[in-house]
């Protein structure tokens, strides 16, 4: 899907819908803190597979 073409859609179902078809929010503290320090290249663990990754989720 292109650029323009993802553009066409939203504004369709705006049209379609009467409404913002996603719901935006503001991110919490947590999620903020997170993108900041990765915008900062800040505490980014690197993993070389998807197993690797969800393994690190059970060591918490």
């Amino acid at each position: 899907m292109t650029p323009t073409e993802a553009v066409r859609l939203l504004y369709r179902q705006i049209a379609l819908r009467g409404e913002f078809p996603v719901e935006l929010r503001v991110p919490n503290v947590l999620t903020s803190n997170t993108l900041n320090k990765s915008e900062k290249n800040e505490e980014i663990e690197y993993f070389d597979s998807l197993e690797d990754l969800t393994a690190s989720w059970k060591e918490e």
